[in-house]
């Protein structure tokens, strides 16, 4: 499932992990990409080959115009997978991937760059440089006026000629012309044909135009390779970038294809224990869908004996554990429920199949003991040992003897221990010890059919007189050996009887619970189903609140925008000393209470607002007081303009802090209403003067006839600024310095026309 060459090598060298912060991080990487897999579809990359290209960028070596072109499917790529996660990201909780994603760069100009010099075919661009672009416009005069010639020579030479066609001899054009006329045209034989009825001539004629055609050839050659060469010079300057996104790429694809085939065979992430917890565990290369799952348990320190019929399912069993084990260690999710759990292991022993060789006089037995005496030499704790068919090739009594001490030595060591038998010896140990647990792959004796299915604590049967039967073996001969088989009949094989029994009365509770384990869970799915649309369809309503409320603004801003203009008439009015009737002023009064009325602001608190509080006109920041409340509107005085306001557009101030900062020297002395006052101390001088022409034009709103402006002491840069205002401003009629009462040479009294 990889596309890129450096990813399928990423592939091959996949190996288990050992340490744990390594494997969750690996898991939970292919798990998040997994999950972008399900939400999003398909992510495939664009194949490139750049491990070559990347080596000699690093050197900063001319790259050739195809190799730029592979550079730019590396660009394009990163751009997909950054646009794609960062896109998924908003509704998915892929923590450990945006954390790699976020370390791609993308080099969008890089691309376009080599995208605006060289064409998908690998030609750079006439226009990469007014020389190239030039030169190509030069050899395509002089390729016309070669075809013109020769149409010419042709023309007027047909009848000495054996074909009308030019035809290429050592890399130069020439005509095939008659021998007989050889002499009749004047150029260059370049040979002649098999029969010699034929010589090939280069006329002089188009020689001198053939050289510079290739002198032109020549230099558009070199002009390309010098752009290709400040390209590269270009594209070296982000070489550890590109390197870094190369890398991340490479590995990202590697991810990907964990992913995909975990989405293959419908694989989960495991999580990390001291313990095999292993639920609904499938083989990965038996097919998904015909495979029959098993729970598999183990802890660390204990040991399982599985019994049952040949073709019963115990390889597969041990199989599925081991594969699993070491898939998970790879950074690969695995056939198993979410739930599952995996410990680390340390190494992986398997001692599965039957390796008899002649030429090394191996038998059966002897192949499985040369595994299980290489397996004793390099046991350590933490290990996993799978062994099928414990004991088997050898006399039964022997055989049996020697697997029980077999598992009497590993369970020495702190390791997890499979093993397979058809030892009854060995079922019997498993009851008489208490780290060993017996299971068996059941065995349906109605249908003579195994069914695969893994039974824990319950030891398995042979079932070899029933297998018999159903393959095909003669009665006479069943029916006697069943003679023999219960005249030997252990208390083991009663006892196995009884559990089975007991074990499918479980089985029948298990899978009736499960069964309204599924009804609880699907009823939790259809309530969270329910949720998930509920809030789907309250978030597309407030995305359409939140248009309509836009589109409130917009409107409200235009309309601000509107008397602002009218606003600046009136003021080009008095400057004009112009007439101005008062009812334009009632009139922009009216819409500036129309413009309150109809704006949404954010409430700035929950205060309850009475009748002759001080309040904030949030837009303007102005400050009113106010007179009656009518229908949930408020009517708010402010200056000399009356208003109407809802709740949402004024905040509620405490009394005291309606007081301007005033020192108490000038506090004291002042007696006008606030806001005939501006404070401009501690402002720089353009702050100063763009909040001094507001404060004039609304006091003229406002039908204001006096103002104070305090702008302090200090550098008396403020107050220089306030009086040449004044001087030019020719709404001012007249202004003074403040006397004693009113605050002295720190404030500046205007009167208003």
């Amino acid at each position: 499932y990889a596309i890129l060459d450096e990813a399928k090598e990423l592939v091959s060298s996949l190996y288990p992990m050992t340490d744990k912060n390594e494997i969750i991080n690996t898991l939970s990487l292919t798990n998040d990409t997994l999950t972008v897999l399900e939400s999003y579809g398909s992510i495939d990359l664009e194949p490139y080959k750049l491990k070559e290209v990347i080596e000699r960028l690093r050197i900063c070596a001319r790259l050739e115009a195809r190799e730029f072109l592979e550079l730019a499917k590396l660009f394009k790529n990163v751009d997909r997978i950054i646009s794609i996660v960062k896109k998924e990201s908003n509704n998915l909780t892929i923590d450990v991937l945006n954390g790699y994603v976020n370390k791609l760069e993308s080099l969008r100009k890089e691309c376009d760059l080599i995208e605006n010099t060289i064409d998908f075919s690998g030609e750079v661009y006439s226009n990469a440089s007014p020389l190239l672009s030039s030169l190509r416009r030069s050899l395509d005069l002089e390729e016309a006026k070669l075809h013109s010639k020769f149409d010419s020579i042709m023309k007027s030479e047909s009848s000495k000629l054996s074909d009308q066609l030019i035809v290429l001899k050592n890399g130069r054009r020439v005509i095939p012309v008659k021998s007989e006329y050889k002499s009749h045209i004047k150029g260059i034989v370049h040979g002649e044909s098999q029969s010699g009825l034929t010589v090939y001539i280069e006329p002089f004629a188009i020689i001198e135009i053939e050289n510079n055609i290739e002198s032109i050839k020549e230099k558009i050659n070199r002009e390309v390779e010098r752009i290709l060469y400040e390209l590269t010079k270009d594209i070296f300057e982000s070489y550890d970038k590109v390197k870094t996104d190369y890398d991340l790429i490479n590995y990202l694809d590697f991810t990907i294809a964990k992913a995909k085939y975990a989405k293959i065979i419908k694989a989960h992430m495991p999580k990390v224990s001291d313990s095999f917890n292993l639920t609904s565990a499938r083989h990965p290369l038996i097919d998904q869908d015909k495979v029959v799952p098993n729970d598999i348990r183990l802890k660390l320190g204990e040991s399982m004996i599985i019994t049952g019929p040949n073709t019963g399912g115990k390889t597969v069993v041990l199989k599925t554990l081991g594969l699993l084990a070491i898939m998970a260690q790879s950074g690969l999710l695995i056939p198993a429920s979410a739930d599952s759990t995996i410990p680390i292991l340390y190494n992986v022993f398997a001692d599965i199949g039957d390796e008899q060789s002649i030429e090394q006089s191996l038998s059966t037995f002897s192949s499985h003991m040369e595994r299980i005496k290489n397996i004793i030499s390099n046991i350590e704790p933490n290990s996993l040992i799978l062994l099928d068919e414990l004991g088997a090739g050898t006399d039964p009594k022997e055989g049996s003897a020697l697997a029980i001490s077999i598992v009497n030595y590993f369970r020495r060591i702190k390791l997890y221990l499979v093993v397979s038998t058809h030892f009854s010896a060995l079922k019997a140990y498993a009851y008489s010890t208490d780290d060993i647990k017996n299971a068996s792959v059941e065995f349906n004796e109605e249908t003579l059919q195994p069914t695969y299915r893994l039974l824990d604590g319950i030891p398995g049967k042979s079932n070899a007189l029933l297998i018999s039967k159903r393959l095909g073996l003669p009665k006479e001969i069943i029916d006697n050996a069943n003679m023999s088989n219960t005249e030997y009949e252990t208390s083991v094989d009663e006892l196995i009887k009884k559990i089975e029994k007991e074990g499918n009365y479980l089985s029948l509770l298990k899978d009736e619970y499960e069964a309204k384990l599924n009804e609880l869970n699907k009823r939790i799915e259809d309530s969270n189903k329910e949720i998930k649309e509920k809030t789907k369809r309250l978030n597309k309503e407030l995305d359409n609140i939140d248009v309509k409320r836009n589109e409130i603004l917009i409107k409200t801003q235009r309309n601000a925008d509107k008397l602002l203009d009218e606003i600046k008439d009136l003021k080009k009015q008095l400057e004009n000393n112009n007439d101005v009737k008062y009812n334009e002023i009632v009139d922009i009064k009216n819409k500036i209470s129309e413009l309150y009325e109809s704006k949404e602001v954010v409430v700035l608190n929950n205060k309850e607002i009475a009748v002759g509080d001080n309040v904030r006109i949030v837009k303007y920041d102005q400050i009113g007081v106010v007179d009656s409340i009518k229908n949930n509107k408020y009517y708010v005085t402010f200056g000399n303009i009356n208003a109407v306001f809802s709740k949402d557009d004024l905040e509620y101030i405490e009394k005291d802090d309606t007081k301007k900062e005033i020192p108490k020297n000038i506090q004291s002395k002042i007696a006008l209403n606030e806001t005939n006052i501006l404070d401009l101390r501690g402002l720089r001088y353009e702050e100063a003067k763009e909040k001094l022409e507001s404060f004039v034009d609304r006091a003229m709103l406002s039908s204001l006839d006096r103002i104070i402006v305090i702008h302090g002491y200090g550098t008396l840069a403020l107050k220089k600024m306030v009086q040449s205002f004044a001087e030019t401003h020719k709404v001012i009629k007249s202004f003074r310095s403040g006397d004693e009462k009113e605050g002295g040479s720190g404030v500046t009294v205007m009167f208003l026309r």
